[in-house]
């Protein structure tokens, strides 16, 4: 039986260990997870065909992301339709098969693909010289052809494998595309054509390896001569990398501060089955060797480590055509004196600036965030931990006293005012617990300043329902409900121009009344308009919240002495957005139940109680052609709140009358009010009894309750619907 590859055991175990339940959509919160493959790729460019050439150039976008150490990224949903690119850097990116990565390339992947490997590269290539080319050539083309360029061999890998992460699997096959990955990648500045050609070539070879029960294709690493002339064909010759006999890892070495390198002969741990002569060489993830060089041909590690810290060096064999062993690992601590950490002065006069920008002022609420992650500096070791000190001004907070986040609030409010000068305190402290701290000086706190009175309802436009008989073209009719606007700012009435569009869409308060005004005294706004004879009407309005009715909503009382000296008080809601008003007069007759109500404050009482009140509950309406008895037509509105009861009763002393009213006139005023149960509760219905005429498609017609009493406790029931010619009653 021939053996698994290490190499996929390994990652595969890695993968599991980090959590994998094995699901490959590649979806995540907000994105698509991708992963970049020639070995997994970390610390590669993600970037994204812009432009749609499929090629990667300066009108593409760099993407804030780079891949994790499993290869991985989160592609934005915005990005999802793009051509997908990773740009892997020199002496940065880490392949984590083959190590460091000595050459720029790139790799690419269509939309929808949560890989990107050499073979997915192949078709945006294909991709990209068709479009250059005027040629017509679909994706579903070229990964044909990318496929057949593995298959024609013999090699028994699937589509998906092709395309996908063949890293993680243990299969023969897989191994085969591991090898034929890497050649693709070691030779990227071939034409897409000579791509599938040495594609196939180097399959045959891993298909010649693989039937034969003599061979092994773990190490298959073959030899590529692409001649000079594109007309002559490549040709592949088998070969082994070099491998180690350490699984990859070495032994971490630690030294004292005064300690010194003991040479390290690294040629025993690596073999070559082609019995070739190996050279050596050594790399450090952070492209700092530290003093230690190796001896390309004995192997051996010398030198002198010339800084204290942590080193992750990656030692290669080279057999004699090139090819390199994958990675052996190995980890040097250098320790070293423990040095207090220091302030960074070019940091902490840029901190310092920000800080004399801040605007501070008696009885002002403030809130600053400083970051001082850079502020301070340890020569030998990290600053593991942020502190906050002093601070003089009263009123004023700075958090937290001690932690690992770098983010220092300073908040609260000044309790007096303080010239410039006051001060705060911020520290560092590194790995072995040693601290250090600056001071920072605060700006002035300036004296408190009182603002004039302001009131909920100034500065924006409100939109609210209202009844009338003018359309505002000077013609009367019947009442209708309208909506209307206002805006209350500077001492100024705003309203809109009525007009029959208000009947089903609000409209802007872009006018201003004439002679009329409004101060704010405490809680209070209080609105003056006057005749034309030069009588004041003086209008008191009250604001409370009214989020349960709708977002950002007020309800309005406004009291005023009407002509007979009486006090008269009326409830409105104002509309934080037109649209919230415009539901309850755009509805339509066979519109769901759910686009057929408006909440509404109206009175209730929990069964087996006469204890009423105010609650809140729905209101809901349609109309039908179908009517009762010899009605031509019915319409009804619907009363009710969850848990309680609503009746006739509490009805009928709520509400004066109703009426259902269109352009052209009273509909009808005649009507009677059920309170049938349901679920042991009681609800309210008013039924309209029409005694002639017909619904006109295309009307809108109005359904009005009038308050009983003018005394600001109850809202008048304001709705439009339009008949379709359809109804629905749910």
């Amino acid at each position: 039986m021939k053996k698994v590859s290490l190499l996929a055991a390994s990652v595969a175990f890695a993968l599991t260990g980090c959590g994998s339940d094995g699901d490959s959509s590649g979806a995540a919160p907000g994105g698509v997870v991708i992963t970049a493959i020639d070995g997994y790729l970390q610390h590669a460019e993600v970037w994204v065909d812009t432009d749609g050439n499929f090629e990667l150039d300066t009108s593409d976008k760099k993407l804030e992301v780079e891949t994790d150490e499993n290869g991985q990224f989160t592609l934005p949903n915005e990005h999802k339709d793009s051509v997908v690119f990773i740009k892997a850097i020199k002496d940065k990116t880490i392949d984590k098969t083959r190590g460091l990565v000595a050459n720029d390339f790139e790799l690419a992947t269509t939309s929808g693909s949560t890989i990107i490997n050499p073979m997915t590269n192949m078709v945006v290539e294909q991709l990209e010289a068709a479009k250059v080319a005027g040629t017509e050539l679909t994706q579903e083309q070229a990964e044909e052809k990318v496929v057949k360029s593995v298959t024609d061999s013999g090699l028994t890998a699937s589509q998906e494998l092709i395309f996908g992460d063949y890293i993680a699997d243990g299969t023969e096959e897989a191994q085969a595309l591991n090898a034929i990955g890497e050649t693709l990648v070691d030779n990227s500045d071939l034409t897409v054509e000579k791509q599938l050609e040495l594609t196939d070539a180097v399959a045959v070879e891993a298909q010649a390896i693989i039937v034969d029960s003599s061979q092994e294709i773990d190490d298959f690493s073959p030899i590529v001569d692409v001649p000079a002339d594109p007309t002559q064909p490549i040709t592949v010759t088998p070969n082994s990398r070099p491998v180690d006999n350490k699984n990859g890892v070495l032994e971490s070495i630690t030294l004292e501060p005064s300690g010194v390198w003991v040479e390290l002969d690294t040629s025993s741990y690596f073999q070559d089955a082609d019995n070739d002569e190996l050279a050596f060489e050594l790399k450090e993830l952070a492209n700092d060797l530290n003093g230690l060089v190796i001896d390309s041909t004995t192997g051996i590690i010398s030198g002198d480590l010339t800084k204290a810290g942590t080193y992750d060096y990656q030692i290669f064999a080279k057999d004699e055509h090139g090819i390199l062993s994958y990675p052996l690992n190995l980890r040097v601590i250098k320790l070293a004196e423990n040095l207090a950490p220091t302030v960074d002065n070019e940091e902490f006069l840029r901190l310092q600036s920000i800080v004399d920008q801040w605007q501070l002022q008696q009885g002002e609420v403030f809130e600053q965030t400083l970051d001082v992650a850079s502020l301070f500096k340890d020569a030998d070791g990290n600053i593991v931990k942020f502190r906050s000190g002093a601070l003089s001004v009263e009123g004023l907070t700075i958090s937290p006293k001690e932690s690992t986040n770098s983010i220092i609030t300073i908040s609260g409010t000044p309790t007096k005012a303080y010239p410039s000068g006051g001060s705060f305190e911020v520290g560092g402290v590194d790995n072995d617990g040693e601290a250090i701290y600056v001071p920072f000086k605060l700006p002035e706190v300036l004296e408190g300043y009182t603002p004039p009175e302001t009131h909920p309802l100034e500065g924006k436009t409100w939109y609210n329902l209202e009844t009338g008989s003018s359309d505002g073209s000077g013609q009367e009719g019947a009442s209708r409900v309208w909506c209307d606007s206002i805006k209350f700012e500077n001492g100024i009435i705003y309203s809109n121009v009525r007009s029959l569009a208000n009947k089903t869409s609000c409209s802007a308060a872009d006018t201003q009344e004439e002679l009329a005004s409004y101060k704010v005294e405490g809680n209070k706004l209080i609105a003056t308009f006057t005749s034309e004879n030069g009588e004041d009407e003086t209008h008191t309005v009250t604001a409370t919240a009214a989020d349960d009715i709708a977002k950002g909503a007020m309800t309005i009382v406004t009291s005023y002495t009407d002509e007979d000296d009486v006090l008269t008080s009326e409830r409105y809601t104002y509309f934080a957005e037109a649209s919230q008003a415009e539901r309850r007069i755009q509805a339509k007759s066979d519109d769901g139940p759910m686009q057929r109500f408006g909440n509404m404050y109206i009175p209730a009482a929990k069964p087996g109680s006469d204890n009423r009140s105010m609650q809140l509950g729905r209101v809901s309406y349609a109309i039908s052609d179908e009517g009762d008895a010899n009605e031509p037509f019915d319409a009804d509105i619907y009363f009710d709140v969850d848990n309680m009861n609503v009746t006739c009763d509490m009805i009928n002393e709520t509400f004066s009358n109703f009426i259902m009213t269109s352009d052209s006139g009273v509909t009808t005023d005649d009507w009677g009010c059920f309170d049938p149960i349901e679920n042991e509760v009681e609800y309210a219905i008013v039924n309209f009894f029409p005694k002639s005429g017909q619904l006109v498609v295309g009307e809108v017609y109005s359904l009005i309750g009038y308050v009983e009493n003018y005394d600001g406790k109850t809202e008048a029931v304001k709705f439009n619907i339009e008949w379709t010619g359809v109804a629905n009653n749910d």
